[in-house]
């Protein structure tokens, strides 16, 4: 966390705009991983299925015709993915807690699609605190799940809201030369949408810090202490043929490929790293909102239960 905010001050640029380039793909992999191991019991059968379609063809639209697809069509496309999350739930008050959870989102993100997609892009970052507390709750020692929480919500919370309030205004610096050159209008409009000045810079370190705490999460954190998780994945028809050494060697392949492109252009390099991290990021919509109805009614159990409230 030291590290990341100490990267977030003093050159956030670099980090936005290099750190995908080095760890990205290889952060989607492992979170694909995770997120398919752990809420296995959501994602099967059918619904993964359809999930599945859903993902790929934005992913693909995204790859082949880029732009081309409005932003209002892919929202309500994912719109109707959570929907049917909802619809699994077996109990009428998770329906209420995720129909208007769906509402709410669902009438800002129409009514301002470009808000809504910087400010997922920010929000992407910090969700890795979700599945962190989440996972906690399993842990036997109720001290260390405390101190975790603890941490977790520092990071997430308390660092951002430091930034943000301007008490680090005086150490904010903005990066390389060879960062300030590549953002320009490739990058910095995807995160900041029309903020300028200080409030820009805030938001910046905010990003970059946030970037490297939700891939600690994801390429460390939870390989190194949720070994269940990728145990559950790899007894999957994919997982099985991704053990061992062939699911790094994957994400490898793919940094290889997003950075050779990147090289030759780097927007679009960008371009392929967003339209395949499309898949990641969209998995988690539907273990959230299913979190959300959980919690929200007070039925939330293990995830390999059935957590959903049957």
């Amino acid at each position: 966390m030291v590290g990341a905010l100490a990267l977030g001050v003093a050159v956030p640029l670099d980090v936005v705009v290099f750190g995908l380039l080095a760890i990205g793909m290889v952060h989607v992999v492992f979170e694909v991983r995770f997120v398919s191991g752990r809420y296995r019991s959501l994602l099967h059968g059918r619904f993964l299925i359809g999930v599945n379609l859903v993902l790929l063809g934005i992913v693909v639209s995204r790859l082949l015709l880029p732009g081309m697809l409005p932003r209002r069509v892919e929202i309500v496309v994912m719109l109707g993915l959570l929907a049917a999350t909802v619809a699994l739930a077996r109990r009428p008050a998770a329906w209420v807690a995720g129909g208007a959870a769906l509402l709410a989102v669902g009438a800002f993100a129409l009514a301002r699609p470009d808000t809504w997609f910087v400010l997922q892009a920010n929000l992407h970052n910090l969700l890795p605190a979700v599945f962190v507390w989440e996972w906690s709750a399993a842990m036997a020692d109720g001290r260390a799940r405390r101190s975790l929480r603890a941490v977790t919500m520092t990071w997430a919370v308390l660092v951002p809201g430091l930034v943000l309030s301007g008490a680090l205004d005086p150490l904010l610096a903005t990066g390389s030369g060879a960062a300030s050159a590549t953002a320009g209008t490739t990058v910095l409009p995807s995160i900041l949408l029309d903020a300028t000045g200080v409030p820009a810079a805030r938001l910046l370190t905010v990003f970059a810090f946030a970037q490297v705490m939700h891939y600690a999460v994801w390429c460390w954190f939870f390989p190194r202490h949720a070994p269940e998780a990728t145990a559950s994945f790899e007894t999957t028809p994919l997982g099985a043929r991704l053990r061992g050494w062939r699911l790094p060697a994957l994400a490898g392949a793919l940094t290889a490929l997003v950075a050779l492109v990147a090289w030759h252009d780097y927007a679009e390099g960008r371009t392929l790293y967003a339209s395949l991290a499309t898949y990641h990021a969209y998995l988690e919509f539907p273990v959230l909102i299913a979190l959300a109805m959980a919690w929200a009614t007070g039925t939330a159990r293990a995830p390999a239960s059935d957590w959903m409230g049957a």
